[in-house]
């Protein structure tokens, strides 16, 4: 017997407030639930490093001789812990050194790089490492490791061209350490002092004259991050796993439910199809800008300048390295030409490994590798100086092998 109109009405009625009731239901509770089921922020803590990481225009940001610990926590975990302490210039190099060339039988190998190479959250760096391996073979080879934390192309040309060119640095070699993104990273800046925030930013152009020259300029552009600047109780306190409150500072507000779902579900179609659907992918995505160009080709002319030969090193992600097809490199190959510059894939270092056995090369959560990762790359980057690099000094070599004096 067909319904009323007065019963189909009801039950309309009905079904209208039960969906509308699990739509409050879901507002209300889904916050909660998305709360509990996404990732804690990681999360850095950083010992009275108002002592150590001060703004400089020529650098980015200057690490004075005065020790700062820092810790890092990923998904709630310890995920590793470092020093931050610089040379007698700032740099993240463990050894004071000189622009001149204090011993003309050693080897003198220039390093630009970012995190990966400036490598303070672990116990060696791989440009110290590799130091340790000339010694061990007995070869006289230093590394003079100028790397910047977070820092990219217009840092590294800000170093070379207002730093080591007046200074009229003596060196053999200059190795490029890139990581996907390192060639599209502006001048990159950071300071702890008068802040209880990891204060970091990079300036939104390629123009050398609109970087900052003072503090005060550097605070106009400068930003916090997910980072806490502490005296050493709060720092003893967070190294025991006490920071709750401080996580709690960095967390946005609870996201609508139903956009949680979407946002989960669309990263697992990206992580699923993504490589399977552009296998040919490049590492670096965009296109060379030309302002951005411009410091490259300052780049090659101040290492003609210099007489330094050069390498360019990729290093890949981690996602890239454990997973294939990788990327292709093809701007870092670029840059490699518009500098004459020899290119090597460090990826390499990984081609006799499973899966699993690079993945235990990098930490858990962060995306950097781990010691051994890191002890890895310096075994593969030395022994492929040993080549290049046989005996003394470069400048007295032959430079058939590729690389331009």
């Amino acid at each position: 017997m067909a319904k009323s109109w007065r019963t189909v009405a009801a039950d309309l009625a009905l079904a209208g407030s039960a969906i509308g009731i699990a739509i409050v239901a879901a507002e209300a509770l889904g916050p909660l639930i998305a709360r509990r089921l996404a990732s804690p922020p990681a999360v850095t803590f950083y010992e009275e490093s108002w002592r150590t990481v001060h703004f400089d225009p020529v650098i980015g940001y200057r690490l004075s001789g005065a020790p700062s610990r820092f810790l890092r926590y990923c998904d709630g975990r310890l995920e590793f812990e470092g020093v931050l302490r610089g040379n007698n210039h700032g740099f993240p190099d463990r050894d004071d050194f000189e622009l001149a060339r204090a011993d003309g039988s050693r080897t003198r190998v220039v390093v630009f790089g970012d995190s990966f190479s400036a490598g303070q959250y672990l116990a060696v760096s791989w440009p110290d490492r590799i130091e340790d391996l000339a010694r061990e073979s007995d070869r006289g080879l230093e590394t003079l490791n100028l790397s910047v934390d977070g820092g990219g192309l217009a840092n590294w040309w800000s170093i070379l061209h207002r730093w080591a060119l007046p200074g009229r640095l003596e060196a053999d070699l200059a190795v490029f350490a890139v990581f996907p993104g390192d060639l599209d990273r502006h001048f990159s800046l950071s300071d702890h002092r008068d802040t209880d925030r990891h204060l970091f930013a990079r300036v939104p152009s390629w123009d050398p004259r609109t970087y900052p020259q003072t503090p005060d300029d550097a605070r106009d552009v400068l930003g916090p991050l997910a980072g806490f600047v502490v005296d050493r109780p709060t720092y003893e306190a967070a190294l025991r796993g006490e920071i709750s409150a401080s996580v709690a500072a960095l967390e946005e507000p609870p996201p609508r439910f139903g956009t949680f779902l979407l946002t989960r579900l669309r990263r697992l179609l990206r992580s699923s199809d993504t490589r399977a659907s552009d296998p040919d992918r490049h590492c670096s995505r965009s296109e060379w800008e030309p302002a951005q160009l411009r410091l490259v080709e300052e780049i090659d002319r101040d290492l003609d300048a210099l007489g330094l030969r050069r390498i360019v090193v990729f290093i890949g992600a981690r996602e890239d390295v454990v997973r294939e097809p990788a990327c292709d490199p093809v701007k870092e190959r670029d840059f490699a030409e518009r500098i004459h510059a020899e290119f090597f894939d460090g990826r390499e270092m990984f081609s006799n490994l499973d899966a699993a056995s690079r993945s235990a090369l990098f930490f858990p959560v962060d995306g950097h590798w781990n010691q051994r990762g890191s002890d890895a790359f310096a075994g593969y980057l030395h022994a492929r100086l040993g080549v290049l690099l046989p005996g003394g000094p470069v400048a007295a070599q032959s430079t058939s092998d590729g690389l331009r004096d």
